[in-house]
């Protein structure tokens, strides 16, 4: 640590997380850091500089390979944010090896579960409507579910876009007619947290059939990325990815394109719900 300075690692990571605010994560995301680093802290009094310390950490015998890798993820964050502010030399994860997380097939509904939501929401009047439209809005714009509980009356633009709250900050995504009008007609929403959005979601596809760990807010994501058959590119905008693994090549997001190939190419074109 540069000048000896011994700073404890509370205030590091309270420094890491300023940093992070200001750079504009999404609150949620700021909260999912500082739960992590809290635990991280309750280990370690001062800052990890030896590389069996951190492997001791990621070695939870409770935690899965996912887990492990979020937290090697996170760490890695952290210390290159240290490295830059001057408060490490080197950033010891990277001599970490990152933990290998099983190759799975990301889960989405079948052409046929698709129809059978659609078919519901329009032929089933008795069930809460904007439970209905909470889902349809997932399903026509592939946003997470966090994302859509943030708009408000005041997202939208007027000609056929929505700015949700993402993981990164604010972005403008296209969204279709029908699916906007609803959407205003009964806003505002009745449920502000992630987890209770979720626990509609889930409840509303119960309704339907759909159960297990398929009936998720995050499955229909899945869906909407699998079912797109428009530019790559358009896609990763729209999903909001940052990391560069989710395409090897990167070129700057055109939105009147992204409109275009969204009318195109949404799988919600070819269903019918009239909400109003």
């Amino acid at each position: 640590m540069e000048n000896d300075i011994k700073i404890k690692l509370n205030e590091l990571i309270e420094k890491f997380l300023t940093a992070k605010s200001i750079e504009g994560l999404a609150d949620y995301t700021i909260y999912c850091y500082k739960k992590r680093l809290e635990r991280f802290n309750n280990l370690f009094e001062d800052l990890p500089d030896s590389i069996e310390e951190i492997e001791d950490f990621l070695s939870n015998r409770k935690w899965s390979q996912y887990n492990r890798e979020t937290y090697w993820r996170l760490l890695k964050n952290f210390y290159n944010f240290l490295q830059a502010r001057g408060y490490v030399d080197h950033n010891i994860i990277k001599s970490v090896p990152r933990p290998k997380i099983p190759q799975t097939k990301a889960r989405s509904f079948t052409k046929n579960e698709i129809q059978l939501i659609f078919d519901f929401m329009e032929n089933d009047t008795d069930y809460d409507m904007q439970s209905k439209i909470l889902l349809w809005v997932l399903m026509d714009t592939g946003i997470r579910i966090s994302e859509a509980l943030s708009i408000t009356e005041s997202s939208f633009d007027g000609y056929g876009f929505v700015t949700v709250n993402g993981k990164v900050g604010d972005r403008i995504l296209p969204i279709s007619q029908d699916c906007e009008n609803a959407v205003r007609e009964y806003l505002p929403w009745r449920w502000k947290a992630r987890g209770m959005g979720s626990v509609v979601i889930r409840k509303l596809l119960a309704e339907i059939g759909i159960t297990g760990n398929r009936a998720s807010a995050h499955t229909v994501r899945h869906t909407f990325c699998r079912e797109y058959e428009g530019d790559l590119q358009i896609l990763v905008d729209i999903m909001g990815w940052t990391s560069p693994r989710m395409l090897k090549v990167y070129r700057p997001y055109n939105i009147k394109r992204a409109k275009i190939d969204h009318e195109k190419n949404r799988f919600s074109k070819d269903f019918r719900f009239n909400a109003i």
